[in-house]
Order: C-alpha cells, then sequence, then structure tokens
C-alpha cells in the first residue's frame, strides 16, 4: 500500500484557497459559461480566469493584511 502523506499550510494551503474562493464565485454559472461562438469558448475561459485570477490577487481585500490588497501594501 502506498503511504499518505497529509500537506497542510506552505504553498498548497494558499493554491486550495485561491481554487476554493474559485469554485465560489463561479457557481452561479452553473459549469456552463454562456458563450455562443464554440471556436472561441476556450479564448473566453482563459480571459475569465485571468482576470479573476488578477482581481483576486491584486484587488480583492485579503484578511491576512487586515482587508488591505498586498499591492497597496507596498
Amino acid at each position: 500500500m502506498a503511504g499518505y502523506r497529509s500537506i497542510t499550510h506552505g504553498l498548497r494551503n494558499y493554491i486550495e484557497r485561491w481554487y476554493l474562493t474559485f469554485k465560489n464565485r463561479t457557481k452561479c454559472f452553473y459549469n456552463n459559461f454562456p458563450i455562443k461562438d464554440p471556436n472561441r469558448a476556450l479564448e473566453r475561459i482563459s480571459k475569465f480566469m485571468h482576470l479573476y485570477a488578477y482581481w483576486y490577487n491584486r484587488m480583492r481585500p485579503h484578511e491576512r493584511f487586515h482587508n488591505a490588497t498586498p499591492f497597496s501594501l507596498s
């Protein structure tokens, strides 16, 4: 039997937190992006993901920074 090791804290914790927030924000789409042109679907989803990551990392207030954005601290 392969060993199972629980990983807590560190980089994985940040990624899991980001993904949880992302899932909660996209529930309004019901796993369906309203895209009329299927040829542009991946492009539109990619743009959405990049915009969401920008918002999450640069504009969203973080509790860890007492509701300031990371870039307002620099």
